[in-house]
């Protein structure tokens, strides 16, 4: 019964995952996902568990944001958006939560997916948002490094499922930089990445560790306290180039370049 609960609320995060990468997220997309992790919760935990009490009440929390927005502002459109796909990335965070508690108490029960296989892959992976830098950093890496990079989009997406997409770069990479970009803003005026950086931290810091999984955060872009301090490089807005010899160093420190005496 636990490997089934754990394989329904995986899906669910992984769910998350895709609506996180749409343009638009609406009320009706967070709203129908919202009833499925709550049929989840209800059926594994019961309607008065810790659990469900825990979601409900971090998503009423959150719908207080909605009516803070400010009903003028030319952008309502897209700070709405950003609302509700704030609020599944979030909730996502939680059911991450849930997931490694019942991993935490059932230690013998096998995990499905997120798990490593033991064989390390070979390639880079560069998580970004919209903004270009990214692209500038994968030249660099490859041009000039002579390392194969991968990201979300170079994986083909015919009959590929967002999750499976996933697992096979997380299973080609061998190191992880994430470029968290200021792109979006917050009702409270803070700009943060897209959601979708934030979900691939997780994900590669839980497979490849915090060393090989390292987050270069933009000037001006908040970060989240599971990153604060750890395994980060900063750099100028705009100017990613400005940090190349630490990204050399970082390749060179886990052993995928030789370094140069």
């Amino acid at each position: 019964m636990t490997a089934g609960i754990l394989r329904r609320l995986t899906r669910l995060i992984e769910s998350a995952y895709d609506i996180s990468r749409q343009e638009e997220v609406s009320e009706a997309d967070e709203e129908a996902w919202w009833l499925r992790v709550e049929a989840a919760l209800c059926e594994a935990f019961g309607r008065e568990s810790i659990q469900h009490e825990t979601a409900s009440r971090k998503r009423r929390r959150a719908a207080l944001r909605l009516v803070n927005l400010n009903p003028q502002s030319p952008n309502k459109s897209d700070e709405v958006s950003e609302h509700y796909r704030r609020l599944v990335s979030e909730q996502a965070s939680y059911l991450k939560i849930v997931v490694s508690e019942i991993e935490d108490r059932d230690m013998d029960v096998e995990v499905p997916v997120g798990k490593s296989s033991g064989v390390v892959g070979k390639k880079v992976f560069v998580g970004h948002g919209r903004s270009s830098e990214w692209l500038v950093l994968e030249k660099f890496i490859k041009d000039r490094l002579r390392l194969e990079v991968v990201e979300f989009s170079s994986v083909p997406t015919a009959g590929m499922h967002t999750a499976e997409r996933l697992k096979q770069m997380l299973d080609q990479s061998n190191i992880a930089f994430l470029v968290m970009t200021a792109e979006d803003e917050r009702a409270d005026s803070v700009r943060v990445a897209r959601a979708n950086v934030i979900h691939e931290v997780g994900l590669f810091q839980g497979r490849l560790g915090f060393e090989r999984a390292i987050v270069l955060l933009e000037d001006g872009c908040e970060e989240f306290s599971n990153i604060s301090g750890l395994g980060q490089i900063r750099f100028p807005r705009g100017n990613i180039a400005a940090v190349f010899e630490q990204v050399r160093a970082t390749l060179e420190r886990e052993g995928l370049l030789v370094a140069l005496r």
